[in-house]
């Protein structure tokens, strides 16, 4: 069968992207602690958006959903803007997401 890390080698890193975990403001979390505690408390509660399946954003939630335990239920969208937007909109409850996307639509969301 295809194995990817055998048929291909890597060359060269292109970026370096730091990601943060953005949660809206209806989430009653105040840390990550909390977080982790309120998703095995109420499984099933928080949702997190995601750029679609296999994207950094899904990709990244599923490790951090591994590592803690976390109970989440991950939402596709058509791209990370949509799923940024919804997020901060709190259609959602999270997202994994790159810095600058982040700040921007914060900075946008809080704009009369």
């Amino acid at each position: 069968g295809f194995d990817p890390l055998k048929q291909y080698d890597a060359i060269a890193a292109v970026s370096s992207v730091p990601l943060v975990l953005l949660v809206s403001n209806n989430v009653p979390a105040k840390n990550f602690a909390e977080l982790v505690a309120w998703t095995k408390t109420l499984p099933g509660s928080m949702n997190y958006a995601h750029a679609g399946i296999g994207s950094v954003s899904h990709l990244v939630m599923e490790v951090i959903r591994d590592a803690t335990g976390m109970k989440t239920v991950g939402v596709p969208y058509k791209g990370g803007g949509p799923a940024v937007a919804d997020t901060v909109a709190g259609h959602v409850s999270a997202i994994v997401s790159a810095v600058i996307w982040s700040a921007a639509m914060s900075m946008d969301s809080a704009s009369p």
